[in-house]
């Protein structure tokens, strides 16, 4: 009796590892395996390529953190894509307004409650407007966590700024003091997303706006927080809607999801974009790799952790069957540890 309870627990902890371990492989390879094209695969639609005088390709992605953040550093660059991809009817601001009065600020937040306990929170672009404050991140894989730190991402942009105090106010001779803080003239966060997988269904636009509605009447009472969605995945040069992306806003776009450095643009913006990779790839070529280096060492951090955190579980585990008086061999069977592991364990336990 005892044996067939041990093969069951056996058999079901196994279970549980197989489903859980392949959901997380599978999605971290996949991730690992898309960073690496960016490297091996000759591409002709999604990548830069020129000769040098040695007749070697070379190759540039342009949704690269260090290139993507470089295009929009530019003033000039930006404040036109965000006039294209956020003006406009059934967008978040109505046709004719302009973004004015941009200003760039730091793209990296402590958030620290006990020391050992602080994070640091990095955005790719922030840009104060008189509008809000805007942050532009570039998103390469959809991964199931995406929105959740999309949303985080904007609680803390908001919940950052400086809010002053709203002061004493005279009023008929009497003044009432206020020791309210100003909320009012808290700036509304506006994230948009340039993602080049799919992250929605096929029924969401490749370029979708999601804003605090009323459910009723649809009206938008709080505008704190708004988010733009563009999932290059599903843009389709021959195919997309003309009545709600512009010319202007199809070549970024087009540039974005192609990076075709033989197409003529209309946009003189996005032709300046095609200017900047042109520059870096001619005379920065190796400062692009050192960087692209750095992502991938990110991205081995991130292998590594998964590993570590993945390891931990299985012993903790396996401490919880010790404590049930399950054999070792049949504990290393169900969690993947090694019988000397397990036995490790034990003997910690005596």
């Amino acid at each position: 009796m005892k044996n067939n309870i041990t093969e069951f627990l056996v058999r079901i902890i196994q279970n549980m590892f197989s489903y859980k371990n392949s959901v997380i492989e599978e999605k971290f390879n996949n991730l690992i395996n898309k960073h690496r094209q960016n490297f091996s695969t000759l591409n002709k639609t999604q990548s830069y390529f020129y000769s040098n005088v040695i007749g070697m390709d070379r190759e540039i992605d342009v949704t690269s953190d260090y290139i993507f953040k470089g295009i929009f550093s530019d003033e000039s660059r930006t404040r036109d894509f965000l006039e294209n991809i956020l003006i406009g009817n059934n967008k978040i601001f109505p046709e004719g307004t302009k973004i004015q009065e941009m200003e760039y600020l730091k793209n990296e937040y402590i958030q620290t409650k006990l020391p050992e306990e602080a994070k640091k929170i990095i955005f790719d672009l922030q840009i104060k407007t008189q509008q809000g404050i805007f942050i532009i991140e570039m998103q390469k894989n959809a991964t199931p966590d995406y929105l959740k730190r999309v949303e985080f991402y904007n609680a803390i942009a908001y919940s950052n700024q400086d809010i002053k105090d709203k002061g004493d106010v005279t009023k008929n001779g009497k003044t009432t003091k206020y020791p309210m803080k100003d909320y009012e003239s808290a700036h509304p966060i506006i994230t948009i997303s340039v993602i080049k997988d799919k992250l929605f269904d096929d029924k969401v636009p490749c370029v979708s706006y999601h804003t605090n509605t009323e459910k009723e009447t649809g009206k938008q009472y709080m505008n704190a927080f708004s988010y733009v969605f563009i999932e290059l995945d599903k843009f389709d040069v021959n195919n997309y809607n003309k009545s709600i992306i512009s010319d202007n806003e199809k070549d970024w776009l087009t540039f974005m999801k192609t990076q075709d450095i033989n197409k003529t643009y209309k946009n003189e913006q996005v032709n300046s974009a095609v200017k900047y990779v042109d520059n870096i790839k001619t005379n920065k070529y190796e400062e692009y790799l050192r960087h692209q280096m750095s992502e991938m060492a990110a991205m081995k951090e991130i292998e590594s952790a998964e590993q570590k955190g993945r390891k931990e579980e299985k012993i903790e585990i396996a401490r919880n069957l010790l404590s049930m008086k399950l054999d070792v061999d049949a504990i290393s069977k169900a969690t993947g540890l090694k019988n000397e592991e397990v036995a490790i364990l034990k003997n910690q336990k005596k």
